[in-house]
């Protein structure tokens, strides 16, 4: 069975994420600012970061870690790269998980609610 394609954009060759060993998610992890030491290239981060955001609009288990990390672009640190890391084999694990659309499916937005608003340590 081929994997799916976004399977390939978050984890191919190029993140070195192709063979890594399945995970399953971190939900308990906090994450601040300045939490570990500062990368001195933060283009990696980025790379990922981007192709985990476009991942997240058929992954929807993975949104709200993505949204999360993409607050640090900024200035990741090391401990950032490792979540990031972490969601990677998270989706290594769960390759077949994912949302499929139909052409003839009414995508309407019914509602949404952000349950964690009180959980961010920096602000």
């Amino acid at each position: 069975m081929k994997p799916p394609k976004g399977l390939a954009i978050a984890s191919g060759k190029d993140t070195d994420f192709e063979h890594c060993k399945p995970a399953s998610m971190d939900y308990g992890a906090k994450l601040r600012k300045d939490d570990g030491d500062s990368l001195p290239d933060s283009s990696d981060y980025r790379k990922i970061i981007g192709k985990l955001l476009y991942l997240s609009n058929t992954r929807p288990d993975i949104s709200f870690a993505v949204g999360k990390l993409s607050q640090f672009l900024d200035c990741p640190t090391t401990n950032h790269l490792k979540a990031a890391h972490r969601i990677l084999m998270y989706i290594k694990n769960s390759s077949a998980a994912g949302l499929f659309f139909l052409a003839n499916f009414d995508r309407s937005l019914i509602g949404f609610f952000d349950s964690a608003w009180a959980g961010c340590l920096d602000s």
